[in-house]
């Protein structure tokens, strides 16, 4: 997001340059008219294009390596007697901060959008008589006129005067002609979007602007060029309404007469064309090159604890076995959204000795590793029986010559999971076997506990795994950028 946020402001204000310094000046309006459209286009539209090479990095993702410098700014050389821990969703109130930001502006702008419409249209219910085209709306407040698409907004005054009414509908009908209400509906939904951007309202300024260039450009052809700007001067106090609106006085009005009295230049047309020509290609070369080249996967492997004879904890007819393979296979399912290379114990229902497990990490070279499981308490105490929620377990074997680094791994894991499921987890030391025995950063994830009914119903909602699912592979991704945080 920050890639593209840098890269679009760049764009826009490389582009807007451009106008301002090759084609502010000269007399090319319908190109210039082009090029305010497409190269904001091209400003916003590339940098959200992912540019594919088929690249990859020849660095391995090993996450003790990575870890490796965290035990030089931590006291901990061991990971035996750490005591379990609850751990929440961490709130990003900067985040939130910006965001809630960002969409108050784009809502009141939008609200700003919808009263315009509004108020138009409803005045178009007054419409008096068709005209040259256009349905006429007599505005007595409006002193002098505007239109938008086929409807021209007029104050009644202007219509006793034949010669004046004829120039205007000329000016206005250019302006529908051409279709200018669409490019300011297109700049004032960019700026609903973008409104952070000041450049976006500078592109939006400089197209009404040009609007009214080749508007004067057809009238001057048609028209006595004194008359014409003399009817302009006279109305030069009437402002538009709307800023959806195309104006017959629009400011600036120094610029439009220089402009309808600049003779066509050629001469330097080459180069501004070759100069614009080598911008265009240079960000296209900067959004094509922006992403790195493609990572190489992360090696992780899922193991869906029991299987076969073994059914783990049971309620009823619901085997747990059966529960974290489901739980596996959505995974498997969501992982196409991910850089991440999975290999799994077991794909059904099978028997895995504990060996076979340990071993399945160790000849794939696992970046990391995850065990699947549910629990479940089989006692009469209510204190018991209420238990629920989710628990990752870590090795309480670890020293430094044991890879310490692995239990930040861990905990890191549990963090990004907490925040990813939006709810709080027990983060706990085990001794169980394939967590010690581990080469990778290894974890044992229990999902909940079955003999709960709240995890129960959970535990068997196929919704429910896919955020399971898409938690898990975003907790494992985040992973791989813990050396630079």
């Amino acid at each position: 997001m920050i890639s593209y946020l840098l890269l679009s402001v760049l764009g826009t204000g490389l582009f807007y340059a451009c106008y301002q310094l090759l084609l502010k000046n000269e007399n090319w309006f319908r190109f210039n008219r082009f090029y305010l459209v497409v190269s904001l286009c091209l400003a916003l539209l590339l940098p959200a294009i992912n540019f594919d090479f088929g690249l990859e990095l020849k660095q391995e993702h090993n996450l003790i390596t990575q870890t490796e410098q965290l035990l030089e700014s931590n006291a901990t050389t061991s990971s035996i007697g750490r005591s379990s821990m609850i751990v929440k969703p961490q709130s990003n109130l900067l985040q939130n901060l910006i965001l809630a930001t960002y969409f108050l502006g784009a809502v009141l702008l939008l609200g700003r959008l919808m009263l315009q419409l509004t108020s138009l249209f409803r005045s178009a219910r007054q419409a008096s008589q068709e005209m040259a085209g256009f349905t006429l709306i007599t505005l007595k407040e409006q002193k002098g006129a505007f239109s938008f698409f086929h409807y021209l907004f007029i104050n009644p005054e202007l219509l006793q005067n034949a010669v004046n009414l004829e120039t205007i509908l000329l000016h206005e009908s250019v302006h529908r002609k051409q279709g200018h209400s669409f490019d300011n509906l297109f700049f004032e939904l960019l700026k609903i979007v973008f409104w952070f951007n000041p450049l976006i309202w500078l592109f939006a300024k400089a197209s009404k602007q040009n609007h009214e260039y080749l508007a004067d450009e057809a009238c001057s052809k048609q028209l006595n060029l004194k008359n014409y700007q003399n009817l302009i001067l006279e109305l030069a106090q009437a402002k538009p309404a709307k800023n959806l609106t195309s104006s017959f006085s629009f400011p600036k009005l120094k610029n439009r007469m220089i402009m309808m009295n600049k003779k066509v230049s050629l001469q330097n047309r080459f180069w501004k064309a070759n100069l614009l020509a080598l911008t265009t290609a240079t960000f296209v070369t900067l959004s094509a090159f922006q992403y790195a080249p493609k990572e190489k996967p992360m090696v992780v492997v899922i193991d869906p604890g029991h299987g076969g004879k073994d059914h783990g904890v049971t309620y009823g007819e619901l085997k747990e076995k059966d529960l974290v393979l489901q739980l596996s296979e959505a995974i498997k399912r969501r992982a196409k959204d991910y850089n991440i290379e999975l290999i799994f114990s077991r794909s059904s229902d099978q028997f895995m000795e504990l060996d076979e497990r340990a071993k399945l990490q160790k000849t794939t070279q696992a970046d990391f590793y995850l065990n699947l499981h549910i629990n479940s308490i089989h006692s009469d105490n209510e204190q018991y029986k209420s238990k629920q929620g989710i628990e990752v377990f870590f090795s309480n074997q670890l020293t430094m010559e044991d890879t310490l680094p692995n239990y930040f791994v861990a905990e890191k894991f549990a963090q990004n999971f907490s925040n990813a499921m939006g709810e709080k987890l027990n983060f706990l030391p085990a001794p169980f076997f394939l967590l010690k025995t581990a080469d990778c950063p290894a974890i044992l994830l229990e999902c909940g506990y079955l003999s709960n009914e709240n995890d129960r119903n959970k535990l068997q909602d196929s919704d429910y795994h896919q955020r399971l699912a898409d938690a898990i592979l975003t907790s494992i991704s985040k992973l791989k950028i813990i050396s630079s945080e």
